[in-house]
């Protein structure tokens, strides 16, 4: 697969020579979704900062498409109409009177006429299940539904790539279970997803691919598998093991399941490995 997005020895550090990125290389392929992995204060936020332009790189280059990135206004704004980013606090991102009037902010602002641009916040209104919510003020809605008008926002720019950091933070068990279905369905429509998060179940729920960082460095990168089952990577990123990888294990350790079965993404996938062990763990084997 191409490579959209990348990062060659990227480095930057905030005021006072605090280092929160130190020689990253990156490739984000097309089409994929990415996690960055990795405890609170590991540089995943600061990272996603600079793949649309929010940060401007201490050190190294960050390519778009296979150029290097132009921080000039036209280079920027060719940079954001591709890739959009999503706040891990929507109340950082949401400033209009209405919900319509919030997601038209990025069409309007990326020059479109007024029919272009409704249709798209039209669209990404229906994507994000807003219907009924349009004319709703923003600071009124739960935090799930905030979250969905920030994603919206970002939606109705039409990117290639969308960033999100953090994506469940402040969410309840049911409006995370809303979020990754959203964002599965927006991966089956080819959007290249990249999200931050701490949380090891659900990089190995909604990831392709992981990249896995600890105090500014990037230690791990590759399919999200073979990161998640290596407990000394995951240790060295201060991570447990996700509670998937531990059921799975001891279905293998039980015979239930055949060691080299691919990893599930969901305990209803185990669930149904485990219903049909016999066939499954057989075939698997051969």
């Amino acid at each position: 697969m191409s490579t959209i997005l990348r990062v060659e020895q990227l480095g930057f550090s905030f005021p006072g020579d605090v280092v929160a990125l130190c020689d990253i290389n990156l490739d984000i392929r097309q089409g994929r979704c990415l996690a960055l992995l990795g405890p609170n204060g590991s540089g995943k936020s600061t990272l996603l900062q600079h793949l649309n332009g929010s940060l401007r790189p201490g050190q190294g280059t960050v390519f778009l498409g296979g150029e290097p990135v132009s921080y000039r206004r036209d280079g920027l704004n060719r940079l954001r109409s591709k890739v959009g980013l999503v706040l891990q606090d929507a109340d950082d991102q949401l400033f209009a009177a209405s919900v319509f009037e919030d997601i038209s902010f990025g069409p309007l602002n990326q020059g479109l006429d007024q029919q272009t641009a409704s249709k798209r916040v039209v669209d990404a209104i229906q994507a994000m299940g807003l219907a009924g919510l349009e004319q709703r003020p923003p600071h009124l809605l739960s935090g799930g539904q905030k979250k969905r008008v920030a994603i919206a926002g970002a939606l109705a720019m039409a990117p290639e790539v969308l960033l999100l950091d953090e994506p469940t933070a402040g969410l309840d068990h049911e409006g995370i279970m809303q979020l990754i279905d959203l964002l599965d369905k927006l991966m089956q429509q080819g959007i290249t997803i990249v999200f931050s998060t701490h949380d090891v179940d659900l990089a190995c729920r909604l990831a392709d691919d992981i990249a896995l960082f600890c105090v500014g460095r990037l230690i791990g990168f590759g399919e999200r598998g073979r990161i998640l089952q290596d407990r000394r990577q995951l240790a060295a990123a201060k991570l447990q093991p996700s509670l998937l990888l531990q059921l799975v294990e001891f279905a293998i350790r039980s015979g239930l399941l055949a060691a080299d079965m691919p990893l599930p993404r969901s305990d209803k996938e185990i669930m149904a490995l485990l219903t049909g062990s016999g066939s499954l763990a057989s075939s698997a084997a051969g």
